[in-house]
């Protein structure tokens, strides 16, 4: 069985669509997957259920994620799944940054992107296909520490967090 280090505890993990039985300083709590659900039962007697989506934002509320930081210095570079923060150094040229199809994303997926030299060169973002950047077909970073952060709506828009482009 697979094992996970989880907040001091340790994850075991049944099955692999099932339950994971996690154990920390003696307290045993049982999460389940229901559809879109997770079932919380604590040994403590209290259960509740959220969906993904709310122990996601609790995590990164409580500081317990940390984001995935991708390096790019080459021409063009396409986004992968776990593109999250992506640091561009140019080398004083472009560097074109393809984004994933938005339709082949989840909505609300976030990827900040950085340009981090000051050699002169610049970062064109470039939606995949028909999709778009707020209308656009392209957005460009053109000085150190310019970033754009941009969402998903899962149909065919990315749109601009704007400045700071916060995760």
């Amino acid at each position: 069985m697979p094992v996970a280090q989880v907040w001091g505890g340790v994850a075991t993990l049944n099955t692999l669509v099932g339950n994971v039985v996690l154990t920390s300083s003696g307290s045993t709590m049982t999460i389940s997957l229901s559809g879109q659900n997770i079932n919380i039962d604590l040994a403590l007697g209290h259960s509740n259920t959220w969906t993904a989506a709310q122990i996601f934002t609790t995590i990164i509320n409580q500081g317990g994620y940390h984001a995935n930081i991708t390096n790019v210095s080459s021409t063009p570079t396409n986004m992968v799944g776990t593109d999250e923060v992506v640091l561009v150094t140019t080398g004083g040229a472009a560097i074109t940054y393809n984004l994933t199809s938005v339709a082949a994303t989840a909505k609300g997926r976030k990827v900040v992107i950085i340009q981090i030299d000051a050699l002169g060169g610049s970062v064109v973002i470039v939606p995949n296909g028909s999709d778009k950047i707020e209308g656009a077909t392209s957005k460009t970073i053109s000085a150190q520490y310019g970033k754009v952060g941009l969402v998903s709506d899962g149909v065919s828009n990315w749109y601009d967090l704007g400045t700071g482009g916060g995760i």
